[in-house]
């Protein structure tokens, strides 16, 4: 069964149908308050507990996909629909699927810091940019974002420690503090 956050009309968007169709699997509207961060969040936890398999994959990256689609369609609704986006990537991401650089990318090219972040690492995991070309483009990023990027600004921060010669430690420790002061509750 494929559940979308239910539009104003009723219908279902024809997005939601094609998907749905290619599926094999009805469509279900249910209200948009059905759609929490920590659900999207418990389905990624089972599927690490369980372990991913093609299946698991394939039908958690679409159902994100198709979430992310009908929400872009709705005005108003970018965040959600870009948090649904995200949330593809990372299944992609774990099922070491190539399309999660694609939906990273997408996402960090309109500046959305996490994706940022994550597409920078997928690339250096996958070879396709050495950590330090990826600095830089984290650099060029966060002056983009106006420094509101406090998960790229965590990873630049940590990789210029690792990397350790002095000038680097000490924008390593300005670049966390820069992180902390945008997110001062997280850990």
């Amino acid at each position: 069964e494929l559940i979308y956050p239910a539009t104003s009309d009723g219908a279902t968007p024809p997005r939601v149908q094609r998907l749905a169709e290619a599926l094999d699997a009805p469509a279900t509207g249910r209200p948009a308050w059905h759609f929490r961060s920590a659900e999207a969040l418990e389905a990624l936890e089972r599927a690490d507990e369980q372990g991913w398999t093609t299946a698991s994959c394939e039908r958690l990256a679409a159902a994100f996909g198709g979430v992310a689609d009908v929400l872009a369609e709705e005005e108003g609704r970018t965040r959600q629909a870009d948090a649904a986006r995200f949330n593809q990537g990372v299944v992609l991401s774990r099922c070491e699927d190539p399309r999660a650089l694609e939906v990273f990318s997408a996402l960090a090219a309109r500046h959305h810091d996490p994706a940022m972040a994550m597409a920078a690492r997928e690339r250096v995991q996958k070879g396709e940019l050495s950590r330090d070309a990826a600095i830089e483009e984290l650099r060029q990023g966060i002056i983009a974002a106006e420094f509101d990027a406090p998960d790229s600004l965590t990873l630049l921060g940590r990789w210029l420690r690792e990397r350790g010669d002095g000038d680097d430690l000490v924008e390593a420790k300005q670049q966390l503090q820069r992180a902390l002061a945008r997110r001062p509750r997280d850990p």
